[in-house]
């Protein structure tokens, strides 16, 4: 894997060739001493696909039976070909095995090679849909062996014990001479014999050398292609990761814990805390629709995107429409961000806020208790480009008041009733005590005992809580 130097925020870092953050149309303007400094401008992401030849480390202990269900389309085509030839060489082995000797129709020998391994490669390009499918599979394939070969014949006698013959019943003095008598063979009708047999043996060789050579390329192609793939996620988590604050944050008016809880390897969730030069605390928390690499991306897009306006301006209403602009400008139609940011002004005790498409903002009384939804009625981010944000709160805090900032995965949480977790939330909220990161773990593992300790979720679920100690002196 080759490292190469980029800039990321205005600061250099390494990052893979695969994940190259770029920052395009920024404005530059200059300080005092003339040196360019970014100010505002857009942040576009794109990958590049790299082959990795270090895949040490990488897991190994994949169950076969996903290996089999996460193959790509050409890899299961290549493999149900390599089935195709290890199964049709069982055909073959079958005839061999025949305990009568004769001459088989050429017909009869491939078909019953093709029937064997027809079945297996018809299992494993159609039997991941539907478990009915593969039953089906067996029965027809098992019918073209036995039409193939005129049904199966049982013979039985007290000299030879039972014997297996491929072809119709045998008649009355067919079985008398077969099971009794010794059947004299022409020179003629030996030498065909062994002629088949060995033409049949050969097949069979070559058959399971083609099986054995295809079968093993195609693993290892597989392993190489999954190992890459696991490199550039964890590269991607790892980047990721770099991209959420450290927590807990401590302020002389707040104190804040944030935590996020990926769906898949990478999430779409993230949140910001930025200390602004006007002594202001500015709090972010975003949610891409879908989960993996490509929402992780758009994520950390969006927190570059939203670094460099709040480098330029902090209001609510001008962060909203620069970053649905800039979001809009890189993401297609199905894929939007929701969004909620507040403001906090420790100076005037005051949180201006603002949400686009996201669940409220919830703002707990420290005396009282008593639990505020916060939302404005906007659309999310990257939807429509000309649209404007209004609803822009300010609501007034105290010492003690709790603020609570999340996903929507967090509501979707559902046990085994059907219940979703959301329609608790307030009053656990409620009922919460602790610093921020004790509620926020607690909410957490509420959640996890609320879904039956499940380790996985269907969203990204990501939160943030901040507790207002008082007023800071400016």
């Amino acid at each position: 894997m080759q490292l190469v130097p980029c800039l990321f925020l205005g600061e250099p870092f390494h990052c893979s060739k695969s994940l190259l953050y770029v920052f395009d149309r920024i404005d530059e303007a200059h300080d005092a001493r003339g040196r360019p400094v970014a100010t505002s401008g857009v942040c576009s992401v794109y990958c590049v696909n790299t082959s990795f030849s270090d895949t040490s480390g990488m897991p190994r202990n994949i169950k076969a039976i996903k290996f089999w269900r996460e193959m790509s389309l050409p890899a299961l085509l290549r493999f149900s070909l390599a089935a195709f030839l290890l199964f049709g060489a069982l055909g073959l082995v079958s005839i061999l095995i025949e305990s009568s000797i004769r001459v088989h129709a050429w017909h009869f020998v491939v078909i019953q090679a093709f029937a064997f391994g027809g079945m297996a490669a018809c299992i494993l390009l159609f039997g991941r849909r539907r478990w009915w499918i593969t039953v089906l599979l067996v029965v027809f394939w098992n019918g073209v062996m036995i039409l193939n070969g005129g049904g199966v014949s049982f013979l039985f006698s007290d000299s030879e014990g039972m014997r297996v013959r491929l072809g119709g019943p045998l008649q009355e003095e067919e079985a008398v001479a077969e099971g009794v008598n010794s059947v004299a063979l022409s020179p003629t009708e030996l030498d065909a014999i062994f002629v088949q047999r060995g033409i049949v043996g050969v097949g069979v060789i070559v058959l399971l050398i083609a099986g054995y050579m295809m079968f093993t390329s195609v693993i290892r192609a597989e392993i190489r292609r999954r190992a890459r793939l696991e490199s550039e996620v964890r590269i991607a988590q790892g980047i990721q990761q770099s991209l959420l604050p450290a927590v807990p944050f401590e302020s002389p008016g707040c104190s804040i814990y944030g935590a996020t809880l990926p769906a898949g390897e990478v999430g779409g969730d993230y949140f910001d805390i930025v200390s602004l030069p006007d002594g202001r605390l500015a709090l972010a928390i975003a949610d891409v629709t879908g989960h993996g690499v490509g929402a992780g991306i758009l994520s950390a897009m969006t927190k570059s995107a939203l670094r460099l306006q709040l480098a330029h301006d902090a209001n609510p209403e001008s962060v909203l429409l620069h970053l649905n602009e800039a979001i809009y400008e890189v993401s297609d139609k199905k894929t939007f961000v929701t969004f909620a940011y507040a403001l906090i002004s420790p100076s005037e005790s005051q949180i201006t806020l603002a949400t686009a498409g996201h669940p409220p903002v919830i703002h707990r009384a420290g005396r009282s208790r008593v639990v505020t939804p916060l939302r404005s009625k906007n659309v999310a981010l990257g939807m429509r480009r000309d649209v404007s944000f209004p609803g822009i709160m300010m609501v007034r805090y105290q010492a003690g008041d709790l603020l609570l900032l999340y996903t929507d995965g967090l509501l979707e949480v559902t046990n085994s009733s059907g219940e979703q977790f959301g329609e608790q939330l307030h009053s656990r909220l409620a009922r919460a005590e602790g610093s921020p990161r004790e509620i926020t773990e607690g909410l957490l593992e509420e959640v996890r005992r609320f879904s039956g300790h499940s380790a996985a979720f269907e969203d990204d679920i990501s939160l943030m809580c901040v507790r207002f100690e008082g007023v800071s002196i400016t």
